[in-house]
C-alpha cells in the first residue's frame, strides 16, 4: 500500500469514526431535549404556582441541569477538533435582538443593522468553510510576529499629506 492510499484509508476510517461519534451524540441530546420539554414545562408550572411563597428555583435548577448536560455532550466537538475554534456566541446576538426590539426609537435602525451584520457574518462563515474553490475566501494568514523592523521602515516611508490633490 503507497502512502497516499494509507492516509486515505486513514481519513476514510476517521470520517466514519467521527461520524458515528456525532450520530451517538446527537441521539443522546435529542433525548436529553425530549425528557427536558415536559419537565421544564412542569417544573415553570410549580414554580408559578408556589410563587407567593418563594422565588422560583425548579426551572432554574432544570435549566441549570441541561446547560451542564449541554457541555458533557458537546455535540460539535468532533467539527471543532478538526475544523478550529468555535464561532461566537448565539445569546450575544439574541440579546442585541431584544435591546433592539425594546428600544421604540432606536429599535427599528438597530434591528436592521443587526440584520446585515448577521447576514454577512453567516455569507463570511460560509465561504470560508467554502473555501476558494467554491467562490469562498481563503481562510486568513495567521499574523506574523513582529520584529520591530517593519515599523521602523514604516516611519521612514513618506506619506502624502491629507490634502495631497485638493486644489
Amino acid at each position: 500500500m503507497h502512502s497516499s492510499e494509507a492516509e486515505d484509508a486513514r481519513g476514510a476510517g476517521q470520517l466514519v469514526s467521527d461520524l458515528l461519534r456525532f450520530q451517538v451524540k446527537l441521539l443522546v441530546d435529542a433525548a436529553r431535549d425530549l425528557i427536558l420539554v415536559p419537565l421544564t414545562l412542569g417544573a415553570a408550572v410549580l414554580d408559578l404556582l408556589l410563587s407567593h411563597r418563594r422565588k422560583p428555583r425548579y426551572f432554574y435548577a432544570l435549566l441549570a441541569l441541561g446547560e451542564r448536560s449541554e457541555r458533557l455532550i458537546d455535540l460539535w466537538a468532533v467539527l471543532y477538533e478538526r475544523m478550529g475554534p468555535a464561532p461566537g456566541n448565539v445569546d450575544q446576538v439574541m440579546d442585541q435582538i431584544e435591546s433592539a426590539i425594546r428600544d421604540p426609537q432606536q429599535g427599528k435602525r438597530r434591528a436592521r443593522v443587526l440584520r446585515r451584520w448577521l447576514e454577512r457574518r453567516i455569507r463570511r462563515e460560509a465561504a470560508q468553510r467554502l473555501g476558494p474553490r467554491h467562490g469562498g475566501a481563503a481562510p486568513a494568514a495567521p499574523p506574523q510576529e513582529d520584529s520591530g523592523q517593519s515599523d521602523a521602515a514604516e516611519q521612514a516611508t513618506p506619506r502624502p499629506a491629507p490634502d495631497a490633490g485638493r486644489d
